[in-house]
């Protein structure tokens, strides 16, 4: 009778076990995955459904019940053992604890088979479909590192993934972190074997076009496989170097009385100069693409210069970095560019020597931040990299032009084709009355020293929301160009189903983000990374890599959870 009531008494926590179990493993499942860039379907809008993909509900549900299952199996072992410890030498029962022992380990093998070939039909059935890894994610994050955009090809694109109220007739630009084959992404419909130019820019049916076999712009859900489905009138730019393009649509994207995703896709067919596959390790669909809501309106209204450094009548070191924030996204073709190169739509005149400053102006933060650096090369950082600097004991006057003519193209322009307005009056009223300009002066002094993180978000080991925004403020300006997804990293325990991450900075420029566009999972644990390539202002890299209660040394240049280390840990998990 005792032996009755212990089996029963196991079976009873067998089942408390399973009921534990199925909410664990059920939990998991509540996070929700965007397939389509976060546009709802009509029918999951009527029925008030999530905005994940039904085959990735129907392959979680799957892998629920096989665990569950699984669960049985192992508890069937346990219950195996149980009775033989509790035969007393009994053969009878000695033998049906055998009997269990066997069944179950039966059941588990083909439990894990099931596993196995369920995942593979599911994985080839999206594949197949042209809807597996849509978003350009590689499989496989053994480390749980996420990737950045594109498996880390892609370092920026506007619009942003998941954005909303975009005008309708806005341009589309993708930065790419090697230079890509421009034939990959332009066609030269206009015949003079360069890609991405215009015989006349106030024509826009002179101008090159997208190459519509490998970037496909589409409203979801259709797949984009028919030409019907995408827009091909689309002006194609590349700027020098092949890693920044921009795509200009003929006519306004979406409708006047009804906001409308958009999709842009990007094959697997693109490849680098070099001729290796620009998405290398993705498996079945396109190599990337992201959707964004297009709005109702047409943006006329000029961008306009939100801050600068150095600020007007300072004095600063040589070595500091020339920033101009603009108030929304700007075309990187047209702020963007190398002075040797011919670029002129930005300068810096330097007023003591009666001379244009020689140098290259970079563009980051989302398209919002245009950067300068010299090519004067005047020392080392602690990482050992070149620290560029400006003329000494120089008055120098920055100058960031708006158009000379509305069809020109001399000026900075948003993504609109809005030309700058310096005066921030409202008016285009073009250039040079529409410049902006100011002035500063440089002394004969190099600033040097690491920067440190004086606060972070969310709280080391703390809990955060699944839409938590995560950051590190520094106790100095930060160099924008530096905050991209090399020197910003986000590690998953377990792998996170969140696709990828890009990088953005605060209008004060002391707060770098890690930005995601997906939730994060429910009960995982996130590690963001911030490695000594970031830079301050004057272009010291982040290294000794200081911050709250860690005060790192020559000898232990590294903070890993507020603890020194002598080297950087990959993944925060292995943290001391």
């Amino acid at each position: 009778m005792q032996k009755k009531r212990q089996s029963r008494k196991f079976l009873y926590i067998c089942l408390a076990i399973f009921s534990v179990a199925i909410f664990l493993l059920a939990a998991p499942a509540l996070a929700q995955v965007d397939v389509f860039g976060g546009q709802k379907t009509t029918l999951g809008n009527a029925l008030g459904l999530g905005e994940q993909d039904p085959r990735v509900t129907i392959a979680k549900i799957i892998r629920v019940i096989l665990g569950f299952l699984g669960i049985m199996a192992v508890s069937l072992v346990l219950y195996g053992g149980f009775l033989w410890m509790t035969s007393e030498g009994n053969e009878a029962k000695i033998e049906d604890a055998k009997k269990v022992l066997k069944n179950a380990a039966i059941g588990l093998a083909i439990i894990l088979a099931s596993f196995g070939i369920v995942t593979f039909i599911i994985n080839a059935l999206l594949g197949a479909s042209g809807s597996g890894n849509l978003s350009g994610k590689a499989p496989g994050s053994g480390t749980g590192g996420l990737t950045a955009l594109g498996n880390g090809i892609i370092e920026s694109h506007y619009p942003g993934r998941n954005a909303t109220e975009i005008a309708r007739n806005t341009k589309i630009a993708i930065t790419f972190k090697e230079a890509v084959r421009p034939s990959d992404l332009i066609s030269d419909t206009n015949g003079s074997g360069v890609f991405g130019d215009c015989t006349d820019p106030t024509d826009l049916a002179t101008c090159d076009r997208i190459n519509s076999a490998n970037v496909w712009i589409f409203i979801p859900p259709a797949d984009g496989t028919n030409l019907a489905d995408r827009i091909i009138d689309v002006r194609a730019s590349v700027a020098t170097g092949s890693k920044t393009y921009v795509f200009k649509p003929l006519a306004p994207l979406g409708s006047a009385s009804q906001k409308i995703w958009h999709s842009v896709g990007l094959t697997k067919n693109i490849q680098k100069l070099n001729g290796k596959p620009a998405f290398g390790g993705i498996s079945g669909g396109l190599g990337y693409w992201w959707s964004f809501e297009v709005s109702t309106f047409i943006d006329d209204t000029s961008p306009k210069v939100e801050s600068v450094v150095p600020l007007a009548g300072s004095t600063e070191p040589r070595n500091v970095v020339i920033q101009i924030n603009f108030n929304e996204a700007i075309d990187p073709i047209s702020a963007s560019g190398a002075v040797l190169d011919g670029f002129t739509n930005i300068a810096v005149n330097n007023i003591t020597a009666g001379e244009i400053a020689t140098g290259t102006f970079y563009i980051s933060n989302e398209y919002r931040t245009v950067e300068f650096i010299t090519d004067d090369a005047c020392g080392t950082n602690s990482c050992g990299e070149t620290i560029y600097c400006l003329p000494a004991n120089s008055l120098l006057e920055p100058k960031a032009k708006a158009l000379t003519a509305l069809a020109a193209t001399d000026g900075v322009v948003d993504m609109a084709d809005n030309s700058l307005d310096g005066d921030a009056d409202g008016n285009s009223e073009l250039s040079p009355i529409d410049d902006y300009l100011w002035q500063f002066n440089t002394n004969d002094q190099i600033l040097l020293g690491a920067p440190t993180i004086v606060s972070i978000s969310p709280d080391r080991f703390g809990s955060a929301d699944l839409n938590a925004s995560i950051s590190a403020t520094f106790d100095r300006r930060l160099m924008s160009a530096s905050l991209n997804t090399t020197n910003l990293a986000l590690y998953a325990v377990p792998p996170s189903t969140v696709e990828s991450f890009s990088t953005a900075m605060d209008v004060l420029g002391t707060t770098a983000f890690i930005k995601h566009a997906e939730l994060f999972d429910e009960n995982a644990t996130y590690g963001p990374q911030f490695k000594s390539g970031i830079k301050d202002n004057y272009q010291n890299c982040y290294k000794p890599c200081g911050g709250l209660s860690c005060s790192p040394s020559t000898a232990t240049p590294s903070c890993c959870n507020e603890a020194d280390i002598s080297e950087p840990s990959w993944n925060t998990a292995s943290c001391p």
